[in-house]
């Protein structure tokens, strides 16, 4: 065991928030510079306007709700492959009757099941 006497204590805590101030900074100016991005139209904006568009909504919501009502009759890990099967299966659809195959809308699928079940292992 370290004894520190007052000084020493007291220089050693300075030092030690001090690296807590640096790598809090660090954080900062990473999330900042993130923001930064996603704020002008580059590829993060894009992606998230994409993502926000009426029929991605649907697609998230409509995943979340299967993982949510589901598991209350499959284990969670089926609930939440019966999620991604549907929502594959619909863009099959949309692929060769509607629109065309939409990447965005997968993506849409995958966030709306992961919230599910964050959703599902909160609530238990």
């Amino acid at each position: 065991m370290i004894f520190l006497n007052g000084g020493e204590l007291v220089s050693f805590l300075v030092q030690y928030e001090k690296r807590k101030l640096l790598v809090a900074l660090g954080w900062g100016k990473l999330v900042y510079s993130i923001k930064g991005v996603l704020e002008k139209d580059v590829l993060g904006s894009i992606v998230a306007k994409k993502l926000l568009e009426e029929d991605k909504l649907k697609h998230f919501f409509a995943c979340l709700l299967i993982v949510l009502i589901s598991s209350h009759w499959l284990p969670v890990l089926q609930a939440v492959i019966l999620a991604m099967t549907i929502g594959y299966l619909k863009e099959l659809w949309d692929g060769h009757y509607g629109s065309g195959f939409c990447w965005y809308d997968m993506t849409a699928n995958c966030i709306g099941t992961c919230v599910g079940l964050g959703f599902y292992l909160w609530l238990i």
